[in-house]
């Protein structure tokens, strides 16, 4: 798992290696939910053919019927999907069995609640946390390096610092597409063999979005990191 380095010299910044899936946290508020930043940690998964988890944490705040059309669209990708919530303890067995035997890097905002998730399922572990911010509605980071934890009923866990922003490594704007499974069926129908399915005429990925084949959603998170790249 790793992302541009920070000072723009062209090198990575290596967060996590050896790991057998990337877990992906949101929540529903505070801070917001941000399904386009969950797209661009499963690009990243898809391109480390990394197995991906999201995790939906703070439903105690906002019911999860909210989010239920998001998490159909991503459980419907092959990527598990849980709701939680560290406070009412919701959803920790779906989080136990995902971790359970494996090596697993968490990966969210500050403030999404990593460290009160892994708190809720191992108590020993006593991370640090932090309310997010009143006056922002943004997370405060207190997980500020990057650790490896022995799970006592098997596996293992690294809980990452909070991200605000989080860069795509070895992806550009000609391959992006292959990093978003739905797209990979459609390109070959295509007109043009080297669509990037943003303003080219005869593109099916296009038209996929336009039938509900493919998710506005996620056709519009694709467009936003595609002219970021």
């Amino acid at each position: 798992m790793a992302r541009p380095g920070v000072i723009g010299d062209g090198k990575k910044q290596v967060i996590a290696s050896n790991i057998d899936q990337l877990v992906i946290i949101t929540s529903t508020i505070k801070p917001r939910f941000k399904p386009g930043l969950v797209d661009r940690f499963l690009v990243s998964a898809e391109y480390e053919n990394l197995k991906s988890v999201i995790i939906i944490n703070k439903i105690d705040l906002v019911p999860p019927d909210n989010y239920e059309s998001y998490a159909l669209t991503w459980s419907s990708l092959g990527y598990d999907v849980a709701f939680t919530s560290a406070k009412t303890k919701v959803g920790l067995d779906d989080f136990m069995k995902f971790l359970k035997d494996r090596t697993s890097a968490l990966a969210g905002h500050s403030g999404v609640g990593k460290s009160s998730l892994l708190n809720a399922i191992q108590p020993s572990l006593d991370l640090h946390t932090r309310e997010v911010s009143q006056s922002t509605d943004k997370g405060v980071h207190a997980t500020t390096t990057v650790r490896m934890y022995p799970l006592d009923f098997g596996g293992w866990v690294i809980d990452t610092p909070g991200l605000k922003l989080f860069g795509l490594s070895g992806i550009d704007k000609e391959n992006l597409w292959r990093y978003f499974p739905e797209m990979r069926d459609y390109q070959r129908h295509c007109r043009f063999n080297d669509c990037v399915h943003i303003n080219e005429p005869g593109c099916a990925v296009k038209k996929a979005v336009e039938t509900k084949k493919i998710s506005e959603f996620r056709y519009i998170n694709y467009k936003r990191i595609w002219e970021n790249l």
